[in-house]
């Protein structure tokens, strides 16, 4: 019985592997069937924050900054669907009491899936994995990590791969427009497995993007986000998560940098809790 539970558990955390590999060949296939084009066009963000105002939640931890590195690659297209893959990950720099700086935790997400680029309309439709290790706190009771089923649907300034094609000249005045995006996801039941998930119970989440864009002069723009999030656990319960960004960025050759304010107007969601600081940073579009 040991032999074949230890098996068994040989199998489960070889399956997501084995699956993912053999979806990327199965598509490096079709897409040669199919005559798509192999892009392999790579595109993202990096940003850099520091938190400036607002006391934390949890008062025994007081976050300090916060690092980003998103990395997109198109890798293949088809008429109006391109299939996607990205990596990321998120750095959390907190201080201790007597001023001191330590690498507190880093999220991994990985997922793969496709958009639908429709004229005015983006469908994104994702595999979405994200894992949460603790650096130098005691993780009690293991890493957490989650896989989930996630669609968008949105315009496409709403999106940061299309913003440097609707800023793509010197545009001087107020734009006076709006951008807007909604998603959902669908948890897989945590089972303390690699394909199910840990440490979490979210079963369903909302969000919601709203940009106005504000002006523009000669290669500077600016913009205003409206970011908002909501979670349903397994028995019923929410978490919400609120955040407003105002962003200056200046056009480059090809990519966009700038710097930007973040304010959480409100914050419950257990896993990252922000509510109420504030914060400066710096992002790179590239």
């Amino acid at each position: 019985m040991l032999a074949l539970n230890k098996l068994h558990h040989i199998k489960t955390r070889r399956c997501p592997k084995i699956y993912n590999f053999v979806v990327v060949l199965l598509i490096m296939f079709v897409s040669e069937e199919i005559r798509g084009e192999i892009t392999l066009h790579s595109h993202g963000w990096v940003t850099l924050e520091s938190y400036q105002h607002g006391q934390h939640p949890q008062k025994d931890l007081n976050r300090s900054q916060r690092s980003e590195f998103t990395g997109i690659v198109d890798v293949f297209r088809y008429k109006a669907f391109t299939f996607t893959f990205l990596l990321g990950n998120t750095t959390d720099i907190s201080k201790n009491p007597d001023n001191s700086y330590f690498m507190d935790r880093i999220i991994y997400t990985y997922t793969y899936g496709g958009r639908l680029d429709l004229g005015g309309i983006v469908i994104r439709g994702d595999y979405h994995h994200d894992c949460i290790h603790l650096i130098n706190r005691p993780e009690i009771s293991g890493s957490t990590w989650w896989n989930a089923y996630l669609v968008r649907i949105g315009t496409p300034g709403a999106f940061y791969l299309y913003l440097p094609e609707g800023y793509g000249e010197d545009r001087n005045g107020f734009f006076k427009s709006f951008d807007g995006r909604v998603g959902m996801a669908a948890y897989r039941k945590p089972g303390n497995t690699i394909a199910d998930g840990k440490n979490h119970n979210y079963k369903y989440e909302f969000s919601n993007l709203v940009r106005y864009h504000i002006a523009g002069a000669h290669k500077f723009i600016s913009f205003i986000d409206l970011n908002q999030r909501l979670w349903i656990t397994w028995d019923q319960k929410q978490e919400y998560k609120g955040e407003v960004t105002f962003n200056l960025m200046m056009r480059g050759r090809s990519n966009y940098a700038g710097i930007y304010y973040e304010y959480h107007f409100y914050d419950s969601y257990s896993k990252d809790l922000e509510d109420g600081l504030g914060s400066i940073g710096f992002r790179i579009l590239f």
